[in-house]
């Protein structure tokens, strides 16, 4: 089976737009909502399909932008080794100061900050481990050179998926830990401002995002959502809950509105379908009209007896949004 790609586009984030609104503003503007989303809680994880370029260049400025100052931010190579990434045995320090001394890998220099992975569809598997150890623990065990450290390594990764063909992608493992998934094939950021969008609003956000409560509603909208699409992993509608709460308090609000849950669902559930729930059929409304003639013969004939029928379970419905376009 073929890896996912990210959605350059769907319905729901399409119809939005006006006669004055073309198909790459409304993409760039999907585009920089996941951003902002990604900046408040870091953590859910952002995979940015898009070849190096300008439209590449201005997402990731405007990420700079509204991450805060004090956030470290770090590029991970493609071929990194597994000791550049945990950390090992600082040799010159150790000689100077005569006793063992542990030098910081990038992922533990990354704690609190950003990791950004460029060509992260050429990552390897063993590199890829470390970064989802740390995505799922929040923390990494080192033991090496003799020594043994627990290490705090809280992060957010954005992995830039510059694959071009449909097997090119980042390890199955880590997309898996990546919520939002945001292709910018087609957006076109000319002539768009950031949307009033600061590194102000952003922090703002994120010291509300603890008070931030997700109610039932949104909750099962979201998990009947997942499994409508198919999606069997327990991360996805997790992370699709993280990212409403996320664009809730991007907006003021202490609970996720409809809107943010829709946003949710387009950035996080929707990529990651599997299969594609079938629209209701509208019904014809002649068809509910009773024809004269079947009238004539319903009062002429009577109707057989019948037998009693049990009520059928209702069942909740689900908002539907449709495969992208491309």
């Amino acid at each position: 089976m073929a890896p996912l790609r990210p959605a350059a586009a769907n319905d729901s984030a399409l119809s939005a737009r006006n006669d004055s609104t073309t198909a790459g503003t409304a993409l760039w503007r999907e585009a920089l909502s996941a951003v902002a989303v990604f900046a408040v809680d870091p953590q859910i994880g952002l995979r940015l399909a898009a070849r190096a370029g300008p439209v590449r260049a201005a997402a990731l400025e405007t990420l700079h932008a509204l991450i805060a100052d004090d956030m470290p931010v770090r590029k991970m190579p493609a071929g990194i080794s597994e000791a550049a990434l945990l950390g090992g045995l600082d040799l010159a320090a150790s000689l100077h100061t005569g006793q063992p001394v542990l030098e910081k890998g990038l992922i533990a220099d990354t704690h609190g900050g950003v990791l950004i992975a460029p060509m992260a569809e050429r990552m390897t598997q063993e590199a890829a481990g470390l970064v989802s150890l740390a995505l799922d623990r929040g923390h990494l065990s080192i033991e090496r050179d003799g020594m043994s450290r627990d290490m705090p390594a809280q992060i957010g990764v954005v992995a830039l998926d510059e694959g071009m063909e449909p097997d090119e992608a980042p390890p199955e493992n880590l997309c898996e830990r990546l919520g939002l998934w945001i292709s910018l094939d087609g957006a076109d950021p000319r002539g768009e401002s950031d949307g009033g969008l600061d590194a102000e609003t952003v922090v703002s956000a994120r010291s509300r995002l603890a008070s931030v409560r997700p109610d039932d509603p949104a909750i099962e909208t979201i998990c009947q959502t997942a499994m409508a699409f198919g999606i069997v992993s327990l991360r996805a509608p997790h992370l699709a809950i993280r990212a409403a709460c996320a664009a809730a308090a991007l907006g003021g609000r202490l609970s996720p509105s409809p809107g943010d849950v829709e946003a949710a669902i387009r950035m996080v559930l929707l990529p990651r379908a599997v299969t594609m729930p079938s629209m209701p059929e509208a019904q014809d409304d002649a068809g509910d009209e009773p024809d004269e003639d079947d009238d004539a013969q319903d009062d002429e004939q009577p109707s057989p007896p019948t037998m009693p029928r049990r009520s059928p379970r209702r069942r909740a419905t689900i908002p539907m949004f449709s495969r992208a376009r491309t």
